[in-house]
C-alpha cells in the first residue's frame, strides 16, 4: 500500500528557474489531492544584522525588516500564482489553496523544520550544478545536499 500524501512542500529561492520545481510540486499535489506548501527562506547573517543595527534605530530596523518580508511574501505568492496559471493548460489544478510562507534562518534547517511542523510527507527541491564537468554534475547544490542530509522525509530533487 502506498503512503497517503496530504502535504507537499516546495522549497524555492524565488529565481525564475524555480518555476520548474514549483510546477512539479503542483503536479504532485494535484495528483495526490494534497495541500501544497511553498516556502522561501531568507538567510540574513547575524553580522549584517548587527551592522545594520549600528546605523539604524531598533524601530527603523524592525520596520525595514517587516516591509522586506511583506515584499518577499508578495513575490512568492505571485510566483505561485503564475505557476498555477501555467499548469491549467495541462488541466492540473490544486484541490485546496496553496500556503506560502517566508521564513528566516539557515535554509536547510528551516525547510526541514517546516516539513516536520506541518507533517509534510514529501519535499520538492531544485538544484543547480555549479559547472558542467562530470565531477560537477556528481554533486548537488549545497542547499539541496544539506536538505537531503537533514530530512527524515522523502525528497524529490528537480534539476534546474
Amino acid at each position: 500500500m502506498f503512503p497517503t500524501v496530504k502535504n507537499i512542500l516546495c522549497a524555492t529561492d524565488l529565481a525564475a528557474e524555480s518555476n520548474k520545481e514549483l510546477e512539479w510540486a503542483i503536479s504532485e499535489a494535484s495528483r495526490h489531492s494534497a495541500q501544497l506548501h511553498v516556502v522561501y527562506v531568507e538567510q540574513v547573517s547575524r553580522g549584517v544584522g548587527k551592522m545594520m543595527g549600528n546605523y539604524m534605530g531598533d524601530e527603523e530596523l524592525k520596520k525595514m525588516r517587516h516591509e522586506g518580508f511583506k515584499f518577499l511574501q508578495k513575490n512568492l505568492q505571485a510566483q505561485v500564482d503564475k505557476a498555477l496559471e501555467n499548469m491549467k493548460q495541462y488541466n492540473v489544478e490544486l484541490s485546496a489553496p496553496s500556503i506560502c510562507s517566508v521564513r528566516e534562518g539557515y535554509t536547510p534547517e528551516e525547510i526541514t523544520k517546516y516539513a516536520q511542523e506541518f507533517d509534510v510527507e514529501c519535499l520538492v527541491i531544485g538544484t543547480r550544478t555549479r559547472n558542467h564537468s562530470a565531477l560537477g554534475r556528481f554533486f548537488l547544490g549545497s542547499t539541496a545536499q544539506n536538505i537531503l542530509q537533514l530530512s527524515t522525509r522523502p525528497v524529490m530533487v528537480i534539476p534546474l
